[in-house]
């Protein structure tokens, strides 16, 4: 077999050498690094409201005299009577810079393993629940009762055991805070025949509770990476070149 001349080996070198400077360059092309960041917001302020109550009309409509501040606990819905919990949160503080976007927002409660009854209930839970976002205004009112839409669903066991519930309610705190309005208020009734007992979170820290994640939307570029990328070209030019 022929050895290869000085020149061959010297071509075979330098495809070589710029192959794998391509390769390192196209590694390092800018990459987006977002840095997430969450955000927990406690209630500014919790409250009940009932429809139907002291023989009230039962019409879908909160009652001016059945609105409970400071409760968070009994969902229900009976045949002739009906109670949402409410959580209102102060976002008037929070704000986002415009390098950065709001990925993902959630509305986190605790339902109890607490057996819970209300008139027409017959002992049983709803089936699911759901919540509903309005602007509030830091302050029960009867109308919070109706206010907003549905953002999210969720199943419940049939069985008395105790369920932490996540709600996706990302688009709407998004719109909350582009607009700045100061409060994010949140309904949860049932939607099937049914009563839950919800954790206040008083002793036990498993109260209701906002979470927002955010990250930044900026792109950079991976300094030790290139760094590393150019020592290592430099070394194999100086070989190649040396085979010349």
């Amino acid at each position: 077999m022929r050895p290869l001349s000085n020149n061959l080996c010297f071509a075979h070198m330098m495809k070589f050498f710029l192959a794998t400077t391509i390769c390192l360059c196209s590694a390092l092309l800018p990459t987006a690094k977002a840095k997430a960041a969450d955000f927990n917001f406690s209630p500014s302020n919790t409250f009940e409201v009932v429809d139907g109550a002291f023989g009230g009309s039962f019409d879908g409509l909160g009652d001016e005299d059945a609105v409970f501040p400071g409760n968070f606990d009994t969902v229900f819905l009976g045949t002739v009577i009906e109670g949402s919990e409410h959580a209102e949160f102060d976002l008037s503080g929070f704000s986002i810079s415009s390098e950065e976007t709001i990925t993902e927002a959630t509305y986190q409660v605790t339902v109890q393993a607490n057996e819970a009854f209300a008139a027409g209930t017959n002992g049983q839970r709803p089936s699911s629940i759901a919540v509903r976002g309005y602007v509030g205004n830091g302050q029960p009112d009867a109308s919070d009762f109706q206010a907003g839409t549905i953002l999210d669903t969720a199943s419940i066991s049939p069985e008395d055991i105790e369920e932490l519930i996540n709600f996706d309610v990302t688009s709407f705190i998004q719109n909350i805070v582009s607009e700045q309005d100061d409060f994010a208020g949140f309904g949860i009734r049932a939607q099937t025949i049914g009563a839950i007992v919800l954790d206040r979170g008083t002793f036990s820290g498993k109260g209701p509770k906002l979470t927002i994640t955010t990250a930044s939307t900026k792109t950079t570029v991976p300094e030790p990476n290139l760094a590393l990328g150019i020592l290592a070209s430099v070394i194999l030019g100086k070989i190649a070149f040396k085979k010349k």
